[in-house]
């Protein structure tokens, strides 16, 4: 009996200090610790756990207050991810709060279209730099020279395909020497070799110098660039150039297509 009393007394004890010190931490707005303080309070300790009982929804509807306000001032901010971690405190309490279920859905809502608003302006911004490059590029390769006319010829009775190509050298230099790479196709699409060499790529140089602003090209031509009677249409696929001042350019399978009129 005196240890069951003893055991009672110091439980008690326990009890009082916890109310006493829920009853300092609401006084002090700390709602979320004078809630935890009063949960703490005994049933045995009969009158304060009544009182506590009470204190207990007061603290946590005061907490919850604090927390949506805080909560509502992080997604006015557009942070809401603070918002919901805000949130999921008071459901960490109570599963079942109506109010925090409420703002959840809201405010996961809005995350999730600041994610697909932030996406669509990341590919928007990503789209307006990559046009600009490409600009960029044609404006660079279109400052270079200018490709007006790509053709092969019918074959021959030997099956030879000439390869027709006129131009215009629309760079501030004179050019000593140019050479265009060429691929050719049949009717439906499909890379042709010569029969002869093998060679899918034909490289036609052209000797200078050509002037600038000057078109060159016409009339002339590379004659049986391939011997294959199935060749349809030709593709160019690069340009290297060198200067009278020995400087170069070059144009790669991508800037090419910016040169065709």
């Amino acid at each position: 009996i005196l240890n069951s009393k003893i055991k009672l007394c110091n439980e008690l004890q326990s009890s009082l200090k916890e109310f006493s010190n829920g009853t300092e931490l609401q006084n002090k707005k700390d709602y979320l610790g004078a809630y935890n303080a009063f949960k703490s309070v005994s049933p045995k300790d009969v009158k304060r756990f009544i009182i506590a009982k009470g204190k207990i929804n007061e603290c946590f509807n005061l907490y919850s207050s604090d927390v949506f306000l805080q909560a509502k001032d992080l997604a006015i901010k557009l942070d809401y991810q603070g918002a919901i971690d805000d949130v999921n405190l008071v459901l960490s309490i109570d599963a079942n709060n109506e109010n925090a279920k409420a703002l959840n859905i809201q405010y996961q809502a809005s995350l999730q279209k600041k994610i697909d608003d932030d996406k669509r302006a990341e590919e928007a911004k990503q789209k307006k730099e990559a046009d600009l490059a490409a600009k960029k590029k044609s404006d660079e390769a279109r400052g270079i020279l200018r490709v007006t006319n790509l053709y092969p010829s019918e074959p021959n009775s030997a099956d030879g395909v000439d390869l027709n190509i006129v131009w215009e050298n629309c760079s501030s230099k004179v050019i000593k020497y140019i050479t265009f790479e060429v691929v050719p196709y049949n009717a439906v699409g499909d890379v042709q070799s010569c029969n002869i060499t093998g060679n899918s790529n034909f490289r036609g140089k052209v000797t200078g110098p050509i002037y600038i602003g000057e078109t060159d090209g016409g009339g002339s031509l590379w004659e049986c660039a391939w011997y294959n009677n199935t060749i349809a249409s030709v593709k160019l696929v690069g340009v290297n150039i060198t200067y009278m001042d020995d400087s170069t350019a070059s144009l790669d399978s991508t800037q090419v297509q910016y040169v065709l009129n």
